[in-house]
Formats: C-alpha cells, sequence, structure tokens
C-alpha cells in the first residue's frame, strides 16, 4: 500500500468536494453571470462559498475574490497594488523564504520604478521583524511576507511584523501568503492588521486551479486580467464555478471550524516522526525549526542528493519531495535553504515530508524503515 506524505505540494480531493465538483458540472452548469436559472444556481454556489471562506476568516463575504489558486491570488494582490499606484517610485519589502510565485513576481516588477528589499531570515528560517523595520523608508507601501514556509514549515511571526508595519505608517499595508497555513494553524487576519492574504484550494483538499484573496478593501488594486465584471470587477473570466463548489466543500471541513482537532493529531504525528527519525537515521540533520506548522518536516541526508531518494522510495511506494514542488523538476539548490546558510551538502540531500488527515503513525515507522533501508543501500 502506498503512503503519500507530499501534501504540502498537493492534497487528495475530499469525497465531499468531489460530489460537487460533479453535481456542478452535470447539473449546475450555468453560468453565473446569466440571468436563467441556471445561471442563478451557479451563483449561489459562488455566494455559499464565498460565505463559507468568509466565515472561516472571521472576514467578511465581499472580502473574498476567487481566483486559479495561490500564485494567481498572489500576483493579483502584489501587481494589482503596483498597478494602482500612479506616484513612483515605490518601495516594498519582501524576504528571500517567500514562494516563487511572490519572490519571482517581485523580481519581475523591479526597475519598473519599483525597489524591493528582500529580507534575509535567520539560520531557523525565521524572519526578524527589526528587519522589516530597518528596511523601511518613506516610499515603502507594502510588506509581503509568508506565515507558513512551504518548504521548511517555519512559522513567521505575522503578528508582529503586522503591528508593526501599522505602528511605522497607518498607509503602509501588508500582505500575507497564507497558503500553507490555512487548515493547519490559526489565522488572525484583523489581529495580524493584515490588508491582503493569499489562499489556494488544492492544499486544503480542493480541486487544483481554485483559491481566493482577501482583500481588506478593493480600492487598493487595479485588475491584471481585463474583460469583464466577474469578481466584482478586479478579476474578469468565467468563474470556475466546479471548482469553487469544490472548494466550499474543502473549506467546510476545514478542522478549525468543526472542531476535530485535526493540528492536534498532525502534531502528534510529526513528534512521532521526529523522535523515530532521530532513533533509525541519527545522522539526518533537521533543517525544520521548531517555530513550524504541524505538518511540514525538512531535513537533510548529506551523503546523497535528494532526488536519489526521493525516485528511490517512490518506487517502494512512499511519495516525499526534495523541497518545493514548483522547482523540484529544475534540479536547482533551494534558495530558502541556501538563505538560511546550510551547506552545500545539506542543500543537496534535502527532503521533505508532508502530512495528511488520513496519514498514521505506522506509515512513519514503514516509511523510515525503508528509508534507512535505501540510503545504506545507495551511498
Amino acid at each position: 500500500m502506498s503512503v503519500y506524505f507530499d501534501h504540502s505540494s498537493t492534497t487528495p480531493c475530499l469525497p465531499s468536494a468531489v460530489k460537487l465538483v460533479k453535481e456542478s458540472l452535470s447539473r449546475n452548469f450555468g453560468n453565473p453571470s446569466s440571468v436563467h436559472e441556471l445561471g442563478l444556481k451557479a451563483e449561489k454556489i459562488l455566494k455559499d462559498t464565498r460565505k463559507v471562506a468568509a466565515s472561516v476568516l472571521k472576514v467578511k463575504p465581499e472580502q473574498i475574490f476567487f481566483t486559479s489558486g495561490g500564485t494567481e491570488a498572489n500576483n493579483l494582490a502584489l501587481r494589482g497594488l503596483v498597478k494602482n499606484r500612479r506616484q513612483r517610485p515605490v518601495h516594498i519589502i519582501s524576504s528571500f523564504i517567500e514562494h516563487d510565485s511572490v519572490y519571482r513576481t517581485l523580481q519581475d516588477l523591479r526597475g519598473q520604478e519599483i525597489e524591493v528589499t528582500f529580507i534575509k531570515p535567520n539560520s531557523r528560517g525565521i524572519i526578524d521583524p527589526e528587519k522589516v523595520k530597518q528596511s523601511f523608508k518613506a516610499n515603502t507601501i507594502l510588506v509581503s511576507i509568508m506565515q507558513v514556509n512551504n518548504e521548511t514549515g517555519a512559522l513567521q511571526p505575522v503578528r508582529e511584523i503586522g503591528n508593526l508595519i501599522k505602528q511605522l505608517s497607518s498607509s503602509l499595508l501588508f500582505h500575507v501568503d497564507a497558503v500553507q497555513g490555512l487548515g493547519h494553524v490559526p489565522i488572525a487576519l484583523k489581529e495580524w492588521q493584515v490588508d491582503l492574504a493569499s489562499f489556494s484550494g488544492h492544499k486544503i483538499g480542493a480541486p487544483k486551479g481554485t483559491g481566493f484573496l482577501y482583500l481588506k478593501n478593493q480600492n487598493l488594486l487595479k485588475p491584471i486580467i481585463t474583460g469583464g465584471d466577474q469578481e466584482n470587477r478586479l478579476r474578469s473570466g468565467t468563474e470556475n464555478v466546479p471548482g469553487i463548489a469544490g472548494l466550499g466543500a474543502a473549506l467546510e471541513e476545514i478542522p478549525e471550524l468543526k472542531q476535530k482537532k485535526q493540528p492536534e493529531r498532525l502534531l502528534r504525528l510529526k513528534k512521532h516522526f521526529l523522535q523515530q527519525l532521530d532513533h533509525k537515521i541519527p545522522e539526518a540533520l533537521l533543517n525544520t525549526p521548531e517555530e513550524s506548522a504541524p505538518h511540514i518536516i525538512n531535513f537533510s541526508l548529506k551523503k546523497l542528493p535528494g532526488e536519489v531518494l526521493v525516485n528511490a522510495m517512490s518506487s517502494r511506494g512512499f511519495y516525499i519531495s526534495s523541497g518545493s514542488a514548483c522547482h523540484a523538476r529544475r534540479n536547482t539548490e533551494s534558495r530558502v535553504l541556501k538563505k538560511m546558510g546550510l551547506s552545500d551538502g545539506r542543500l543537496q540531500g534535502a527532503l521533505r515530508v508532508s502530512f495528511g488527515r488520513q496519514n498514521q503513525p505506522g506509515e512513519i515507522d514503514r516509511f523510515l524503515a525503508a528509508l534507512r533501508e535505501e540510503y545504506d543501500l545507495l551511498q
């Protein structure tokens, strides 16, 4: 029986989500912009999912804007904000450990009268709020810092950063990429004083190609996709109604919402994994800090490239990754781990496991026993 330990890359679609996707494709297939009955049924799906998302985040439904995923949500937040600013030059603060959809977008925006300061993390992969303060300039318009790092699971001090930002300037905006946090760690947008936050559906059991942006005030952005009046004129294009129906089902099953104690269960799995890793493979070097999400563990086995072990374990039915799925096939060193100051051996031998709701302690034991065998055989 195979074991899936790659939930940070994507999650299996929940049965409840699959059911609603099928219903939307077969029966409720209308265009939500149409005024006839089928169109109104499709529009109701959008309205209901928007309400569920708002309930999870404790915000208003009109502050939720559907996108094709976390990448588009991040692009809409960053590009839409810059597009809306007539006065140039402007300055943005972010970090070297952001997801590529933030980091590469900001790299692309650089040079268009836009200056970007990327903050380096400490050795634990965490951004120091004091460095944010030191990077602030009179023309700084935005700080963009993720909540949970997708490679190491490191929890960033977004509450402290958010409070600091508003002390520096009441007009300074705060964007949080919360893709890896939703459903795993608490989300408190108002307490963090967040103005924009990005979310993805396929990280929580919804279909791929779904996501949304929380926007405190729609006037902050201009659309980056034009052509229609969808999503209150902020994101043109007929909405992915089947996907959004599945997204609504997945959001309703978020453990925080139904109080299933899922984060605590994942934390127990994580503790069990770390204990057994230390016992069975003591030479493994942990790259994930103590201040981290309950579902992600990053560690290194220095004598072999991570991709070799990923392939070897895959042949035995264990599915893990050597880093972010978004760049794993490029065979490049992890920017995140490199900026943490890790040695070349740890960079090349990095592996990531990430748990989901169906994983059990016995799977961890089987996985580590197989990893021990493959590591001994291949090095």
